[in-house]
């Protein structure tokens, strides 16, 4: 069941590729919130190969930090227009993700008897196509950061990284101004 989860994980990476690809004069608001819609499926696919979700959660928090700071700087530069995007484009993609839910709802129910896939096949497609077997190990040994001899780099990074955000937060409250200026 597992396999089948990430194999729709993956479709779903794949339409949000497809629809970023596509659309070339894509409105800074839809592409923030495909990021945020890719940032989701990569942290769940990476909490299905790990035993502990402390990888996947510091990951989530991350890019969705980054994503609020992406977000201010677009709602104080960019002016208020209209989204020139297709309503095709979007109907497409909730069909894509529609018809691969509905892949992933006819595996878990019974994957041995699909009508794709009579029973007699289901062992070779499972052997042939080894991606649908994944491993999970990657990510045992991601606790060893915080372990003895890891656990000063982590410490560091961790310092360095909230020096740089109050040196950020000092050097932005110099300046009373705002970002854009209003004419």
């Amino acid at each position: 069941m597992t396999n089948y989860w990430i194999l729709f994980m993956s479709s779903l990476l794949i339409i949000i590729y497809i629809i970023m690809n596509n659309n070339k004069n894509i409105h800074p608001i839809y592409m923030i919130l495909l990021i945020m819609i890719y940032t989701i499926t990569i942290t769940l696919i990476m909490s299905m190969w790990s035993p502990t979700y402390i990888f996947s959660i510091m990951l989530f928090l991350i890019m969705i930090s980054g994503l609020l700071i992406m977000f201010l700087y677009f709602a104080s530069l960019i002016s208020n227009e209209k989204s020139k995007i297709k309503i095709f484009h979007w109907t497409l993609m909730i069909f894509l993700m529609n018809f691969s839910l509905i892949i992933y709802a006819i595996y878990t129910l019974n994957p041995t008897s699909t009508p794709m896939m009579p029973h007699s096949m289901y062992p070779l497609f499972m052997t042939k196509y080894s991606f649908l077997n994944t491993n999970p190990q990657p990510f045992m040994n991601i606790s060893l950061i915080y372990m003895y001899p890891w656990n000063y780099i982590t410490l560091l990074s961790m310092f360095f990284l909230l020096v740089t955000l109050f040196s950020i937060i000092k050097i932005c409250s110099k300046k009373s101004f705002s970002l854009r200026k209003i004419s």
